[in-house]
C-alpha cells in the first residue's frame, strides 16, 4: 500500500520527502501558507502550525521572511500559559521558535 492511500491524501509522487512536502503544502493556509491545520481543508491551529514549521525547517523548506513574520506573529496571540498545559504544542512551538530565532523566541 503507497503511502497516499495509508493516510488518505493524494499526492502524485512515489519520493517519501516529496510526499511530505506536498502534504504540508495541502495542509497550510494563508497568504504565506504559514499556518496549517490537521488535515487538508481544516482550519490552521497553532499546534498544527508549530509542528508544520518544524518540519519544513527539518526538510530544509526555508520559509520566507513574511511566512516568518505570520508564524510567529500567529504564535504570539497563544503563548504557554498557567492553565491546563499542552505539551504537543509547548513542545513543538518551542522547538519552531527556537530554530528560527527570531524576535518571538525570547518572550516565548
Amino acid at each position: 500500500m503507497g503511502i497516499g492511500v495509508v493516510s488518505s491524501v493524494s499526492c502524485c509522487c512515489n519520493n517519501k520527502y516529496t510526499y511530505i512536502k506536498c502534504f504540508l503544502n495541502r495542509c497550510s493556509s494563508g497568504d504565506q501558507r504559514a499556518l496549517a491545520g490537521y488535515r487538508p481543508g481544516q482550519r490552521p491551529t497553532p499546534t498544527m502550525s508549530a509542528e508544520a514549521m518544524v518540519c519544513r525547517i527539518f526538510l530544509d523548506q526555508t520559509p520566507s521572511p513574511a511566512a516568518i513574520n505570520t508564524f510567529e506573529s500567529y504564535m504570539s496571540q497563544t503563548p504557554p500559559s498557567g492553565g491546563k498545559p499542552n505539551l504537543y504544542y509547548w513542545y513543538y512551538g518551542t522547538l519552531a521558535l527556537h530554530q528560527l530565532q527570531g524576535p518571538q523566541w525570547k518572550p516565548w
